[in-house]
């Protein structure tokens, strides 16, 4: 019998942003390290990881997996380089080539890819993949299996990559008890990271939606969001521009609000809005559609109707007019949220069945279906590993 293996999980942005991705590789360390207990598991990441933190945001235990990093601190020059987007092309090929060369310490490589390419040495290697990007090809090449989260990722990794991909959802936390939907408020919610470019969640245009609704006359009914921040790079500032475009209506704002008042909005809110990929064509950006929707499964959990942006990999997860409605429109989205409104019986067996479909997406779930994912990686890196 060999030696245990060494898995290692790697996130150009783990560590530092605390997003969907990074509870997806969280999330498998998890089920890797549970599953097995022989072997060593490790996340590695750019610069320094707030394991307390991280656990707490995440909602992931990391007990009895390591973590690593390929710098030791967070120098003025990596705040440089992120800050300024210029440079960023820069500062993604310096952390892939880090990564590059940390992965040949492993039996088995899980990489994540987004926008940064990140080749392996190891001996096999498995990708996580967010969305392909067109330079990323040659990268993948050397990835026994790519993985994802929707089939619409799927459709790009084979259209622009002319590879296969397995999906598997993301992890989502199910309440065991079923939400009280009788004690729902007059509140909308959405929930993502305020940030420009990309898939962007277009809190400005769901603000903007909300002040014309209520100058239509909507009163009693709040619009809440909720998500992380970023003080610095690219995106410093578009925090403090959704504020003030919300400013003398009701919206409230939760920035880097604690899980725990996440859920707690969660249970609350009658009503759940999406808007990423509002506004892009999906044929020239197709990254900037929502590549799953976490937050909106999150949402439909707890009983919130999820009223989503009908592009991407919502439309995977709402069914419109049976758990949920669709909008390609901002007229649409105010349409259908006053309906939603004025039929309270029909927001309430919409919810009822948002709240049946979310139960496909366990966490218990995800464990079996990216576990049997990567069994031929995992039993390849231990046939190697006996050679």
């Amino acid at each position: 019998m060999g030696r245990p293996i060494q898995i290692g999980l790697y996130s150009p942005y783990f560590g530092t942003t605390w997003g969907g991705g990074e509870k997806y590789l969280a999330r498998t360390a998890r089920c890797l390290a549970d599953a097995l207990p022989n072997d060593g598991i490790e996340i590695a990441s750019p610069v320094p990881v707030q394991r307390a933190d991280l656990e707490a945001s995440l909602g992931v235990s990391l007990d009895g997996i390591r973590t690593l990093s390929t710098n030791h601190r967070v120098t003025p020059i990596h705040t440089f380089l992120n800050g300024v987007g210029p440079l960023r092309p820069l500062r993604n090929l310096v952390v892939g080539n880090q990564a590059e060369r940390l992965s040949a310490r492993y039996d088995l490589f899980v990489g994540m890819s987004y926008a940064v390419s990140v080749a392996s040495k190891a001996p096999e290697s498995l990708m996580l993949c967010q969305f392909p990007h067109r330079e990323g090809q040659t990268a993948a090449s050397g990835y026994r299996t790519i993985v994802c989260a929707s089939e619409y990722v799927r459709g790009w990794i084979e259209r622009w990559w002319g590879r296969n991909a397995l999906v598997v959802p993301p992890p989502i936390h199910i309440p065991t008890d079923a939400p009280p939907l009788d004690g729902k408020a007059n509140m909308i919610l959405s929930v993502g990271r305020f940030f420009q470019g990309g898939h962007t969640k277009r809190q400005d245009m769901l603000v903007t939606a909300f002040r014309r609704l209520c100058e239509d006359g909507l009163k009693g009914w709040e619009l809440h969001l909720a998500g992380g921040t970023h003080d610095q790079g690219p995106h410093r500032g578009y925090y403090d521009s959704v504020v003030a475009l919300g400013a003398g209506y009701p919206v409230v704002l939760h920035p880097n609000c604690p899980p725990n008042i996440l859920q707690e909005l969660y249970g609350s809110a009658a009503i759940y809005w999406h808007g990423a990929g509002y506004g892009s064509d999906p044929e020239t950006h197709p990254e900037a559609m929502e590549h799953f929707g976490m937050t909106t499964v999150e949402a439909m959990a707890q009983g919130a109707v999820p009223v989503v942006f009908d592009a991407g990999g919502q439309t995977e997860i709402v069914t419109d007019g049976v758990d949920g409605q669709l909008f390609s429109t901002i007229e649409q989205l105010r349409d259908l949220t006053v309906d939603l409104i004025e039929e309270p019986a029909r927001r309430r067996a919409l919810a009822t069945s948002a709240r049946a479909r979310s139960l496909n997406f366990g966490e218990g779930l995800f464990c079996d279906r990216i576990l049997s994912a990567m069994d031929p990686a995992i039993e390849a890196a231990r046939t190697h590993q006996r050679s």
